[in-house]
């Protein structure tokens, strides 16, 4: 049975013409769903006719905005709860939301991502076995954001790759090529042209040197020391950035795998020293020189400063170690300490 397409056209469709946006919601919104109901039994022309002023109370992004900050706090607040941190309807929401932003979600994707990392630690701590198959679906997500070089993303994911492989036991990478694969990608990409991605870089390093040393890292020796000399010789904000990064390649490599480069980052750490003599420079020269103390011995330490310019040993003993020892933070004494036993 089809209804009349006149008491269509009047009772119904001509309430929702209004153009004021407020004028009689419950009723336009019956309206329409009258309309779908009995979309059957309409007149085609009717139904034709009655589409453009159904689009118009369609939601745009536009009415979302303003509220999108708090929708995403509160989706994540749930799904971070202890009863319903697997809750799949809460996360359909969250990708419909984010589908219909598209790049306007760009703004909130600080507290995507802070919430994505809280939701992988919690499940990680109840179950350690999910770092796989996390890995598995987030790594392949991962990959165009390096290769296609998306600023906006390269930050955070090099943060949450980081929490993975901090998570997993050392010398278990060895074997995952997935790993091996996004190595080679962050060192191959110029990250370090945006000051935002070297604190997120620098720690990532620092982890696959911790966990895979003598594997994966060791394949791009050489590349991780140019990541070291750049940050040293051209940054003055990110510099000990450089040196966190050389100290653990001093503390997890065997000695004889750096014997070939040891002059070389010398000549970077004293050039450096000669154009700025900064205090935080120095601290972070003095930890380093401990720490290859302590690993190569101090026959060694002598023979290589010595090396660059002859009794330079002694300047650096007296104006270094003797003057700025006491300076160094409070973490470090200890190593210093026992560098300075060694001395």
């Amino acid at each position: 049975m089809e209804l009349p397409g006149d008491f269509v056209g009047e009772s119904r469709l001509g309430l929702t013409r209004t153009s004021k946006s407020r004028y009689l919601s419950l009723i336009k919104a019956d309206c329409l769903k009258f309309l779908l109901d009995v979309r059957n039994q309409i007149d085609r022309h009717v139904l034709l006719i009655s589409v453009p002023e159904c689009v118009r109370y369609l939601i745009t992004k536009n009415d979302l905005i303003p509220h999108v900050q708090t929708m995403y706090e509160s989706f994540f607040r749930i799904l971070t709860s202890d009863k319903s941190y697997e809750n799949e309807y809460v996360m359909r929401t969250v990708m419909r939301l984010s589908s219909s932003l598209n790049d306007t979600v760009l703004p909130y994707l600080n507290h995507l991502m802070e919430k994505l990392v809280m939701i992988l630690r919690r499940s990680v701590s109840k179950n350690p076995g999910l770092l796989d198959q996390f890995a598995q679906i987030l790594f392949p997500v991962f990959t165009p954001i390096f290769t296609d070089d998306i600023a906006e993303f390269v930050p955070y994911v090099l943060q949450i790759i980081g929490f993975i492989l901090e998570s997993r036991s050392s010398g278990s990478i060895s074997i995952a090529d997935a790993y091996r694969a996004l190595f080679q990608l962050i060192l191959t990409l110029s990250f370090l042209d945006r000051s935002g991605n070297i604190p997120a870089l620098s720690r990532l390093l620092q982890t696959y040197i911790e966990k895979a040393g003598e594997t994966i890292v060791l394949e791009k020796l050489t590349t991780i020391l140019g990541v070291f000399q750049r940050l040293v010789s051209q940054s003055k904000v990110h510099d000990h950035e450089g040196f966190a990064i050389l100290n653990l390649l001093i503390i997890n490599l065997p000695a004889t795998y750096l014997n070939n480069y040891l002059k070389d980052i010398f000549i970077v750490i004293f050039t450096r020293l000669t154009k700025a003599k900064i205090q935080k420079l120095i601290r972070c020269i003095i930890v380093f020189f401990s720490y290859f103390i302590i690993k190569y011995g101090a026959k060694e330490f002598i023979t290589q400063v010595d090396s660059i310019q002859t009794n330079m040993f002694q300047m650096v003993i007296e104006s270094l170690f003797v003057q700025e020892l006491s300076k160094v933070d409070d973490n470090d004494k200890k190593i210093c300490a026992v560098a300075e036993i060694h001395l």
